[in-house]
Formats: C-alpha cells, structure tokens, sequence
C-alpha cells in the first residue's frame, strides 16, 4: 500500500482524468455526481470504500435500478483507480457481480417503436405538414430524418444547410457552433433514403438561415425552448395524436437499428451508421427482438 493522499486530492485527481474534451462534460458532471454522493455517505478517505459502503450507496431510497446501475459504474470506476494507484487493497464494487438484484430491476424498458407505430407518426407527421404550418413542417421533417437515418437527437438538431446533399442523398455529422460531436469517430458522412430526401428537399427552402431546423426566430438551432415548445415535447405530442403513447427522440435511433436487423444488414453496416467504437454496442444496446418484425423470417420455416 502506498500512502494515501487526502480524500479532496483524490476527487480532483480523478476528475482531472475527465476533463472536456477528453470526455463530454455530461461524463464529467456524472462522476463528480457520485463523489458528491460519497461526501453525503461519509467518504473521507480512501479506505472508507468497503463492501458495506457499496452496499449503503446501492439501498439509498427513491432511485429507479437504472440510475443506481449508472452510479454504481462510476463508483467503479473510482474504486478501481484507488486500487490501481495502491490506495486500497481491492476493489469493493467487484466483490459481487450483482449489486442490484434482478428481481429489482423488473421487465426492460422498451426504447424502439414497431415498424407500425413508427409509420403511424410519420403519417401524423406527413398529414399535419400538408395543412401548411411552419412548426408542423419543421416537425414533419425531424421526425423523417431521424426514423430514416439513427442519427443522435443533438446531431439532428444542430445541423447546418450546408451539411445536407439531398442530390447525393448524403448528410455530413460535424462539430459546429450549436454544438460538439458525441465522440471523434461521430463525425461521417451518412446515407440518406429517398423518403427522408423527398421530405427535407420540401422543408429546407423554408429554413430562413443557416440551421436546418431553427427556432422560430430562424437565428438559432432548435436545441431547445420552453416547456410544450422543445423538440422532444412536440414529438411526443405528435406520437400522441398518433395513437402511440411515450415516442421519444432517442427511440428513432433504437427503432432504425432494431428496423435494420430485422432486415438484415450486418453488424458492421449498424455499427458505421451508428457510429459506434464496436458492434457490441450497437447490437446489445440499440437492436431489440422486434416480435413484428421476425415474423416474417419465422413464417419460412417448415415442417411439413
């Protein structure tokens, strides 16, 4: 065991290793969360990180199993650095593998729309646009442009003009002043389908500036807006009046994966459209078994 520095000098330290733009401020902001968290359970030394202190940190009241597995990751994290700096012996967090008890954690969350609601709101989309309104085309397009694409809510949002070849069918993912890229590899130049070109080659002449999708005020990016005003509340709404309760922003992406597997692209196709480091993160967290959508492969085996 080496000598121990004090408790504040090993917060800064660890946070330091998390500093924009090494990681997205959110990470950041998540591990100083879980050192707050540390403070408030009585953490003032290293060596105050026990199994018992684990298992305090996991039964705090009134938190939902996936926000205590999210924590519990970063305080991982940190145990793990205490070890690997020789602060503690072991790492309290890897005595046992589950913290959180499966009988806990209940049903998954279902995070992707079917093939059917996804066309539902497009339709709603589609049907509300052709009235005229300026709001309900902007919405209108959004909503095409994510279903057909899986791109990040913040990468839709902040796009430029410039950044759409509706000639080619191509949209280029870049950092811009409205905001900055997931990660480096986010950055490609991605297909766009004939559908979501169609939509978008009749929205963009009405943008008024530099952003595809502007505010009102056509001087900034919709990133964001008052409550009933934001993007995510208008697409809920809107999957509301389509009959389909609880549609999210992220739950396009989800849905194009889950979509594209049923249909048979590779692993790799999801993952360079995605943009993600490796296919395991495209297949375990975005691609569901769609029930709808394996039927029709089910339907091909036979027994007679």
């Amino acid at each position: 065991m080496s000598l121990t520095p004090p408790w504040p000098e090993i917060r800064t330290e660890i946070l330091d290793l998390y500093a924009y733009p090494l990681h997205p401020r959110s990470t950041r902001f998540a591990v100083r969360r879980v050192f707050d968290l540390l403070t408030i359970l009585g953490v003032d030394q290293a060596q105050d990180l026990t199994p018992a202190l684990v298992s305090r940190f996991v039964a705090r009241p009134g938190l939902s199993p996936r926000t205590i597995r999210g924590q519990l990751a970063y305080l991982n994290v940190i145990a793990r650095y205490c070890v690997e700096r020789r602060w503690i012996a072991g790492n309290p967090v890897a005595i046992r593998r589950g913290w959180v008890p499966a009988r806990v954690l209940g049903p998954p969350r279902r995070r992707h729309l079917s093939a059917v609601q996804m066309g539902q709101i497009l339709l709603q989309a589609s049907r509300e646009a052709a009235q005229g309104g300026w709001k309900a085309r902007r919405l209108e397009a959004l909503v095409h442009l994510l279903a057909h694409t899986g791109l990040r809510k913040s990468e839709a949002l902040g796009l430029q003009v410039g950044d759409l070849d509706l000639v080619g069918r191509t949209v280029v993912i870049r950092a811009n002043s409205a905001r900055h890229l997931k990660t480096s590899g986010s950055a490609a130049a991605l297909p766009i389908s004939s559908a979501a070109a169609e939509v978008l080659a009749r929205w963009l002449p009405s943008t008024g500036g530099q952003w595809v999708f502007p505010t009102v005020s056509r001087r900034r990016p919709w990133l964001h807006g008052g409550p009933g005003s934001r993007p995510l509340d208008q697409v809920r709404e809107l999957g509301a009046r389509a009959g389909v309760p609880g549609a999210t922003l992220t739950a396009f992406r989800h849905s194009w994966a889950t979509q594209a597997e049923a249909i048979g692209l590779s692993r790799d196709h999801i993952r360079r459209v995605l943009r993600h480091s490796d296919g395991w993160t495209s297949w375990e967290h975005y691609s569901y078994s769609d029930a709808e959508l394996i039927r029709p492969s089910v339907e091909r085996v036979r027994f007679s």
